[in-house]
């Protein structure tokens, strides 16, 4: 599965980058610190899935959402926040995903093998 990451936050991206190289069935396309970055990735890689800091680029998904409709495919989203009352706006905006920030990386690499495995929308908790 293709991955690419996007935060504003570099250590942030760093760490979920390095995990996500670190798996053999994942391939990281890019991590990226915008939306013009994370378009230009979604155009030429094709990512499967978006890792969104919901802190920082979350507060602008509409303007996303809008965007990804331009794709054919466009890849699902999970996001990513330190707050966990964050969950519920995520996945009322239409998030595939969610992963708290301050869980262990394997939760994060559980949600996203979960995706791998069904391929599709994460059921809402």
């Amino acid at each position: 599965m293709r991955v690419v990451v996007a935060s504003q936050h570099r250590p942030t991206r760093s760490a979920i980058a390095v995990l996500i190289e670190a798996q053999s069935d994942l391939e990281l396309t890019g991590d990226v610190a915008d939306f013009t970055d994370l378009l230009a990735n979604i155009k030429s890689k094709r990512p499967e899935l978006v890792v969104l800091d919901w802190d920082v680029l979350g507060k602008r998904i509409d303007t996303l959402q809008a965007l990804l409709e331009l794709f054919d495919e466009p890849p699902l989203i999970i996001a990513l926040s330190v707050h966990e009352e964050a969950r519920s706006a995520a996945f009322d905006s239409g998030v595939a995903g969610f992963a708290f920030k301050g869980d262990p990386p394997s939760q994060l690499l559980k949600v996203i093998r979960e995706f791998q495995r069904t391929g599709e929308k994460r059921p809402q908790p």
